[in-house]
């Protein structure tokens, strides 16, 4: 069963832009280390990604609740 994280991400990168972009925003350089970080939060790793947590709302253009 997908997390609710994982769905929220999935949905607003499918609505507005590609996840290299996604990835971008949230300040990653190296896009693919980017998105083996946020593959890894979506699965609910959010322990180990405590940094990229709060930068979610802003790059996904939501409320951050």
């Amino acid at each position: 069963m997908p997390l609710a994280i994982e769905n929220r991400i999935e949905s607003r990168v499918a609505e507005m832009l590609r996840q290299s972009e996604l990835i971008s925003r949230l300040g990653y350089k190296n896009i693919s280390r980017g998105l083996r970080s946020l593959a890894r939060l979506s699965a609910g790793d959010l322990d180990g990604y405590p940094g990229l947590i709060p930068k979610l709302p802003s790059a996904l253009q939501v409320d951050p609740e």
